[in-house]
């Protein structure tokens, strides 16, 4: 079944988008700690790491040294002298940390099977985990995280999320999982919410919409060229690359609006017959009701405004800047 014409997968989106929706969104992660630790992870991330505080967290990349990007994380400072580094791919993630870490008294584990993160998104996120929260959540800044207690477990919860709205990331011992789910679906129930089950509303529907990415869409690519600023003036791996290449890449990632039938993740993009380009993803989006994605495109040739036809099937696209929702970022402050 197509997603557009998925009414469950519809009513999960809704849900995110109007009321709340909860879902298990555990990524792999990294525990890092050793005298240098916050030194290390500011050498090997974009934005700075050693200014944290403890209880706060910061989304960031990871580069090569030819200023490409090989990873996109979350680093999180739950406790003094502990980072947690939360990515999609420990194994690649630690080879690199591996050959970079000469000179800095760090280690790391990984801690995936130890720990489960829930997700908890929508207006009605904070009402809902408070139902059942034994602390209140209206003094938790966004990207910080606290102790508190589900019932009588006790968790962990970070303000943030992969969907544009007010959202919580609950972090549970694994044994525990079972029955903090349990809990969630009973607040979940009283407010008429949804166990968001579709990978799709998850992971490309709802934060799409909101230009989010994931890892396929950008690795190989420059900071400059996914539009995120770079700092020169401190130092981290890919630095030197990033300052000679200068800051007007010649290609960006970009969004795609359909007209109607989509293309495929993968697809050439060509403008007047010359190929400019391919897409990293397509999705449809029920905000929008209609189908979206991104491209890494040829910055000169194909910039925001231009049509281009897409893949085998010679679909038309509008090229459009990579965010639909909420641009002003009003939706995550609740």
């Amino acid at each position: 079944m197509a997603l557009k014409d998925d009414q469950i997968a519809r009513k999960e989106a809704n849900d995110i988008r109007t009321n709340v929706g909860w879902y298990k969104f555990t990524h792999n992660l990294t525990v890092v700690t050793g005298k240098d630790a916050a030194r290390f992870l500011d050498y090997m991330c974009l934005y700075p790491i050693a200014n944290l505080s403890v209880g706060r967290s910061r989304y960031t990349t990871v580069l090569n040294e030819d200023g490409q990007i090989l990873d996109d994380v979350i680093v999180i400072y739950p406790e003094p002298g502990v980072y947690w580094v939360s990515t999609l791919d420990y194994p690649s993630l630690a080879a690199w940390f591996e050959t970079q870490k000469a000179g800095f008294d760090v280690s790391w584990h990984e801690a995936t099977h130890e720990i489960d993160m829930y997700a908890v998104q929508g207006p009605n996120s904070k009402k809902m985990i408070e139902l059942a929260a034994k602390n209140p959540l209206s003094k938790l800044a966004y990207f910080a995280i606290t102790e508190n207690i589900i019932v009588t477990l006790p968790v962990k919860i970070l303000r943030a999320g992969f969907t544009g709205e007010l959202g919580y990331e609950i972090y549970v011992a694994s044994n525990e999982s079972e029955n903090l789910e349990k809990l969630l679906a009973t607040a979940c129930a009283i407010l008429g919410g949804s166990n968001t089950t579709s990978w799709d509303v998850i992971a490309r529907a709802i934060p799409v919409e909101k230009g989010y990415v994931l890892p396929a869409d950008i690795l190989g690519l420059t900071p400059y060229e996914i539009g995120s600023s770079v700092d020169l003036t401190r130092e981290f791996v890919g630095k030197q690359a990033l300052a000679a290449a200068g800051t007007s890449p010649s290609r960006l990632l970009l969004g795609l609006e359909f007209d109607d039938f989509p293309a495929s993740e993968g697809d050439l993009v060509f403008y007047q017959g010359e190929n400019v380009g391919n897409t990293t993803c397509v999705t449809y989006s029920f905000y929008l009701d209609k189908y979206i994605g991104y491209a890494i495109l040829d910055a000169h040739k194909a910039p925001v405004g231009t049509n281009v036809i897409v893949g085998e099937e010679g679909v038309t696209a509008k090229v459009v800047e990579r965010i639909w929702y909420d641009p002003d970022n009003l939706r995550v402050r609740g």
